[in-house]
Parts: structure tokens; C-alpha cells; sequence
């Protein structure tokens, strides 16, 4: 069930068409559903019978806060990277960050989130997005203590990725998050 309210109290409804992504392990299928009222009922396909994940904004087009019920935030993080289309995966980090900053994700869970799937991400808005969100969750939302343990881990991956990056945008957008994050020696001496 879908339910939408205005959070500034004035029970103003919004119509919108919107895909939704039903998930169980990496098997996802998009649904279309309309909000209309103030709910509206999702039909589950039958080729999934048990859904453990659903993103109300896998298609991209939702606008709104989304929050996540228990299971979907505890599975997207197990299978985000091996959901196949981009728009999705760029979707759920949206949402995911949208969690992070109302306190539902911790942000250390959201950082290695990030760190485990840039490796498998190739698309470059995705990486950009992802990216942006690894620099301000780093120095915004992460204790120094959390920096410290993580920073020669993030510094590792931005430097694998500049190298394996196939366009000068994608090396520029590593690059960039390399120089904004780097805090070790070692990768200060990599910028010198």
C-alpha cells in the first residue's frame, strides 16, 4: 500500500503515474501504479510471489519522499549493484540518500554501501551521482574516527576507478572525488 500526505498539513493530494520496481534477490520487475487518493494498492506480480525489496520510485519519474519499509532498506544495500537498468540503480540512490538524511540509513552504512558498488558501476551519471553523495556524506555526515578507518579503502577505489575510467569525463568526475576526500599521505603524495 502506497500513502501519500502533505507534510505541511493542508491534505492536498497529488496524482502521479509512477513505475515501481518489485524485487526478491536481483530479480526485479517494474509495475506501473497511479496515485490518485490518498492510497493506492500495489499489485504484486506473480512472478513474484515474495517481494523483498520495493523502490515506489524505480522507474525514475516519482517525485516525493519516499520512505523505505524495513525490508526494502535492509535488501536494496544486498542488491543494488546487480539490479540491470541504470535508471533504477540511480533511482534507489536517490532514495537511499533521501534515508541517509532523514535517519532511517546510517551514513557509515551508506559510504560502504557506495564503496562496494562503484567498482561494478559503468554508468557514468550513476558514478557522478554516487560520487557526490561519498564527498558529503564523508565530511558532512561520517565521525573523523569513521574517515579514518575508511579513507585509504575510498582513496583506493577512486584511484582503481580513475585508471579503469573509459572517457575523460568519468576520469575527471574520480578524479575529483579523489582530490575532495583524499586525506592520507599517501594520497596526498599522489596529487603532488
Amino acid at each position: 500500500t502506497f500513502v501519500q500526505s502533505d507534510s505541511q498539513g493542508r491534505s492536498l493530494r497529488w496524482t502521479q503515474q509512477m513505475d515501481v520496481l518489485i524485487g526478491a534477490s536481483a530479480t526485479a520487475q517494474s509495475v506501473p501504479l497511479e496515485i490518485r487518493m490518498e492510497r493506492a494498492e500495489l499489485k504484486i506480480p506473480a512472478a513474484i510471489s515474495k517481494p523483498e525489496w520495493i523502490l515506489p520510485n524505480g522507474g525514475g519519474l516519482a517525485y516525493g519522499n519516499f520512505t523505505l519499509d524495513v525490508s526494502t532498506r535492509a535488501s536494496v544495500p544486498r542488491y543494488l549493484a546487480d539490479v540491470k537498468e541504470p535508471v533504477a540503480r540511480g533511482a534507489a540512490w536517490v532514495t537511499l540518500w533521501e534515508e541517509m538524511l532523514d535517519r532511517r540509513v546510517q551514513p557509515a552504512d551508506f559510504v560502504n554501501l557506495a564503496m562496494r558498488a562503484l567498482p561494478r558501476e559503468d554508468t557514468e551519471q550513476n558514478v557522478q551521482l554516487v560520487l557526490s553523495y561519498v564527498r558529503d556524506a564523508f565530511w558532512t555526515f561520517l565521525s573523523h574516527n569513521q574517515r579514518l578507518e575508511r579513507a585509504a579503502k575510498l582513496e583506493e577505489i577512486l584511484r582503481t576507478g580513475l585508471d579503469r575510467a573509459s572517457s575523460s569525463s568519468m576520469k575527471a568526475t574520480y578524479f575529483a572525488a579523489f582530490r575532495s576526500t583524499v586525506t592520507t599521505p599517501e594520497g596526498i603524495a599522489f596529487l603532488e
